[in-house]
């Protein structure tokens, strides 16, 4: 062998290769985050430029539709700070975003304007997460991971619920962007143990509990997640994660307690009327009703004010007690202005004593709640374009497809073509929870792959309730082996674990409380199935084609 020249460190031909290859893995993720965000922004362009005289028209047709989520424009507009300080009904993400559009851009088109934008750019970013996701689980497949990534973006879920509410129910792509980040971060924690990406963790579960309240008891799972994850000092990494949640969430809990006098680590108050629209909605308002007169009594614990209430009394909220009013109207004298009705006091009380009785009902009726659970897992499972047609929304496609797992009729209908869906743009007047007036629909084509979608619906479908319980059978049998099987890839099969228990999080208690909206709220978790159905049909025809090794 000879010596390197004077000067010069002979560096070992297997290290170049590494850093090669390592630098060209780089130079493809950037090739594939180019195509999918380029390819993004000139179709929502081209999109918003086509039908921006659509949009005015139904802007100018619903001046006054403002989702209730946020307080009131005159508050946020005017008070955004004070506003955020007094605020308890819902999370604040979305508020501030509301908030920082009333102050910068005229009401309602410029609002319009910058919230629907707002959201494609977070698709648009959630988009770029995934691929980035896949380039870790898939190295050397740029072709694997720029495909999908154009697919998700051309998506007519995606556009649809950018245009829902005039841009106004931006939480949900944005809860769907910080979950693709989690999922990111820990599987860069698992590769790494890099303290920063479980830090990483932690902040975007902190930003996702003040995004969507439905995550509010999703943080010790995130926690245990960093530690399972964590390759040494698990509990250093689980301390680590925690911190921000605690800055977060924490700080939101105690700040309302300080405020309101009321701890709570969940960043909603409405629990309990959300239970009861999903049971009204579910059609078990008459047997909750009776449930009630039935059991909430002042011998099983019940204030007056609500016994009254259960019974029917139209007077029994002046029962209601006088310190929890009065609280109130301190509140009202700090804020110096008049706090609505949805974010007192009073009404959280009234919401947390539904909920209490919710879930006495869900106990003492399983059976029935289970009925009620698979009909609201049924429209969970609807194209989430659906939901164009439920409330304002610009785009909307036919909801020919309203029980995806009929996948006899999924097939009936695509043979008379009555399936890809087809698109409109709607016109004419939304009044309250979104009764139609002069409303119409006209064909069009928002340019997306829409002759895949009902396809890439029922794979996931497939991939979900057969697919992922086969590998998982799969995957424990083999462990059982000795020595265990080295058959499945290790950072897929934990990105699916992550990907199923986001999911698995999601539907069982969306659909619990919820139900005629459900299809909307999938968008939160659509890239965690697109990812259990990409590594299922990947993990399963990998290991029928892998040779299986000779026991030793």
């Amino acid at each position: 062998m000879g010596s390197a020249a004077p000067g010069y460190v002979a560096v070992p031909v297997p290290v170049v290769e590494s850093l090669e290859s390592m630098v060209g893995e780089r130079r493809r993720l950037r090739v594939a985050w180019t195509i999918v965000v380029l390819v993004g922004l000139a179709h929502r362009l081209v999109l918003f430029l086509a039908h921006r005289a659509d949009l005015d028209a139904l802007i100018d047709a619903n001046a006054t539709w403002y989702t209730y989520q946020n307080l009131p424009r005159e508050m946020l507009g005017s008070h955004l700070l004070r506003s955020l300080l007094y605020l308890q009904q819902t999370p604040p993400a979305s508020n501030l975003a509301m908030g920082l559009a009333l102050k910068w851009f005229s009401w309602p088109a410029g609002c319009a304007y910058a919230l629907i934008w707002l959201q494609t750019l977070i698709c648009i970013a959630a988009a770029a997460v995934l691929v980035h996701v896949l380039a870790l689980l898939y190295p050397d497949r740029a072709v694997l991971w720029t495909a999908i990534g154009f697919l998700f973006v051309l998506n007519s879920d995606l556009v649809v619920l950018e245009y829902n509410s005039m841009g106004q129910t931006m939480y949900g792509p944005l809860a769907m962007l910080l979950l693709l980040v989690m999922l990111d971060r820990l599987l860069l924690f698992r590769l790494g143990g890099r303290v920063r990406d479980a830090a990483a963790v932690g902040l975007a579960m902190g930003l996702l509990v003040l995004t969507r309240a439905t995550w509010s008891y999703f943080s010790v799972v995130c926690i245990l997640l960093v530690a399972a994850f964590a390759p040494a000092r698990r509990g250093r990494a689980a301390l680590v994660c925690l911190l921000p949640i605690v800055l977060l969430q924490g700080g939101w809990a105690v700040k309302n307690w300080i405020v309101y006098g009321a701890f709570s680590l969940t960043t909603t108050t409405w629990g309990g009327m959300h239970a009861r629209a999903g049971l009204n909605n579910g059609g078990l308002g008459d047997e909750y009703t009776r449930y009630e007169r039935e059991n909430v009594t002042s011998e099983h614990g019940y204030p007056p004010w609500r016994v009254a209430r259960a019974q029917g009394d139209p007077l029994g909220m002046f029962l209601f007690p006088l310190d929890i009013r009065n609280r109130d109207v301190a509140i009202d004298q700090a804020i110096g202005m008049a706090n609505p009705l949805t974010n007192t006091l009073v009404f959280r009380t009234a919401c947390a004593m539904d909920q209490r009785i919710f879930l006495e009902f869900v106990r003492a009726n399983p059976w029935t709640m289970a009925r009620k659970w698979v009909f609201a897992y049924r429209v969970f499972w609807q194209p989430i374009a659906n939901y164009g047609q439920l409330f304002v929304d610009l785009f909307a496609v036919g909801n020919h497809l309203l029980d995806s797992f009929d996948l006899r009729n999924v097939v009936a209908q695509l043979a008379a073509g009555n399936l890809p869906d087809t698109q409109y743009v709607t016109s004419g007047t939304r009044g309250p929870m979104g009764t139609r007036i002069n409303f119409a629909l006209k064909p069009t084509s928002l340019y997306t792959l829409r002759w895949l979608e009902p396809f890439v619906l029922v794979l996931n479908l497939i991939s979900v309730h057969v697919l992922l319980p086969l590998l998982a059978i799969w995957w424990l049998a083999s462990r059982f082996r000795r020595p265990p099987s080295d058959r499945f890839d290790p950072l897929r099969m934990s990105a699916l674990l992550v990907a199923a228990i986001f999911y698995g999080y999601l539907a069982a208690l969306v659909n619990l409380v919820e139900t005629i909206e459900n299809m909307r709220y999938r968008l939160e978790v659509e890239p965690m199935i697109w990812l259990i159905s990409l590594i299922c049909v990947t993990e399963l025809t990998g290991i029928l084609r892998r040779p299986k090794l000779p026991a030793l």
